[in-house]
């Protein structure tokens, strides 16, 4: 099995000299310090592989604090061995935890993982992404294998939101005469948000690097769950449009109902 010092490691760089990084002199997998006794590395150091590796050992207790004082140690001891690893991986990139961990509902921190892909220009997207696939299945994403896009099988999906589109283009051309039937079209849209969100949950894809099909993948599911909100926001957008035109429909009857009743008391007049 693989530890958690390893799968740190196979997402950070390796250097066998000293660099300064920013504000620190760092040596092996990122580290400023060194030795059991975490000296502080300065310039001029020199590691090996099997040496950095240890050394990134000695560091991960201090990280897992950090993550154990954020989320509660009730939380932690909830957390399988794939989940804590994930999490760590997260604190040593981050230097907190950046997200709220569920310990009874893994796929939403998964996606809340996932979600933090496109951070500091995406830098770390592949490290985000596979840190959500381990979390949530304790498989490993090779952090130097090239990017392969999961192919996704979810027409359902594909679907309903070809059906929103539809629906948000009627609703911005109509004209003022539909308004009150375009009310009606509003409600529609929710019913078919809300069967999309519950599709995005039953999607079948295919993990990276693989061909084995699984329920979820989070990179997908997370783009798919993006989609979702998009729609969602253009149909608000939709029913503000259609309450405005309800509005001017109800502003013109109001007109027709003043002139009627002006007819009406002129035609009395008459009758007298």
């Amino acid at each position: 099995m693989t530890t958690t010092a390893e799968y740190i490691a196979g997402w950070e760089g390796y250097a066998q000299t000293a660099y300064w990084d920013v504000n620190h002199w760092r040596l092996g997998y990122g580290s400023d310090t060194e030795g059991p006794e975490q000296i502080e590395v300065t310039q001029g150091m020199t590691t090996t592989r099997a040496r950095a590796l240890e050394n990134l050992a000695f560091r991960i207790p201090a990280f897992q604090s950090t993550a154990i004082k954020a989320m509660g140690a009730d939380t932690w001891a909830k957390l399988t061995e794939n989940q804590k690893t994930a999490i760590t991986s997260l604190v040593y990139n981050y230097g907190r935890l950046p997200i709220i961990v569920y310990p009874s509902d893994p796929e939403k921190t998964s996606l809340a993982i996932a979600h933090l892909q496109t951070a500091n220009g995406g830098v770390n997207r592949k490290r985000r992404i596979g840190e959500a696939q381990y979390y949530l299945t304790g498989v490993t994403v090779s952090a130097r294998a090239p990017t392969k896009k999961p192919t996704v099988v979810a027409t359902g999906v594909t679907g309903s939101a070809a059906i929103v589109v539809a629906l948000w283009q009627m609703l911005s051309t109509a004209g003022p005469g539909t308004a009150w039937v375009l009310f009606g079209v509003n409600v529609v849209l929710a019913g078919i948000i809300a069967v999309l969100s519950y599709e995005l949950l039953k999607s079948e894809v295919v993990l990276p690097h693989t061909n084995t099909p699984t329920e979820k993948s989070v990179s997908d599911v997370a783009e798919l769950l993006q989609q979702a909100i998009d729609n969602r926001d253009a149909a608000k957008k939709a029913l503000d449009a259609s309450e405005q035109e309800v509005t001017v429909q109800k502003d013109a009857l109001a007109h027709v109902i003043t002139g009627l009743q002006t007819q009406i008391t002129q035609a009395e007049g008459l009758q007298k």
